[in-house]
């Protein structure tokens, strides 16, 4: 019947989690791994084919950014569009989004751009929405630092983004966290650019925000 392999892949959800929390990245890749291999069709198997890339990004973090665990976290990334196009939009965002950390971390902002882009429009108005404008906006930023003929234009882009955030309607302890990093990075991007007064101004904004 259905239910056993839905037991099954629990089971090794469960194992994948266990090893990932004693920061055995290995182990937990072999088994979120399990679950696509053997029950391709349960709810679970594009759950941890994410997981396993999450995983295999980990385990490059943990090793100096490690090229050859961060192009197997994005194999399958790729193995999950491929493979699970009818996927949640929510599980479409997140291995967007991890997808953009990657390509950030190998300089290809522009790129990178573009995945927090297509993550933002899957998930409207959520704290990973505005996570993404907040990472799409660091790219912008970070473009802009390079110079070249089109810095002006990324230089707005990171603040309106940022803006976005900042203006964004809702309650929670995310978005208000969210709300307040990109308060400070507009901040820092302003006193970079060289406008220290309106730097100065965001700088009091949010320093009253904390004695709200």
């Amino acid at each position: 019947g259905t239910t056993r392999p839905v037991l099954a892949a629990n089971v090794y959800f469960w194992l994948g989690d266990y090893y990932q929390g004693q920061g055995k990245f290995n182990e937990a890749e072999t088994h979120y791994l399990k679950i696509p291999e053997l029950y391709p069709e349960t709810k679970d198997a594009p759950v941890a084919l994410y997981a396993a890339a999450r995983v295999a990004y980990e385990r490059a973090m943990a090793d100096n950014q490690n090229p050859v665990d961060l192009a197997r976290a994005a194999a399958l990334l790729l193995q999950l569009d491929d493979r699970y196009a009818k996927a949640a939009d929510r599980l479409k965002a997140q291995a967007l989004f991890l997808s953009g950390d990657i390509l950030s971390l190998k300089g290809d902002f522009k790129a990178a751009a573009l995945q927090f882009e297509a993550a933002s429009r899957l998930v409207p108005r959520t704290s990973l929405h505005y996570a993404a404008l907040g990472r799409k906006a660091e790219c912008h930023a970070l473009l802009a630092t390079k110079g070249g003929e089109d810095r002006a234009k990324q230089y707005d882009q990171a603040l309106a983004l940022l803006q976005q955030i900042i203006d964004a309607d809702g309650a929670g302890e995310t978005l208000a966290a969210l709300k307040t990093k990109a308060s400070y990075r507009k901040a820092r991007i302003l006193e970079g650019n060289g406008e220290r007064a309106k730097a100065i101004t965001e700088y009091d904004v949010i320093f009253h925000s904390f004695r709200a």
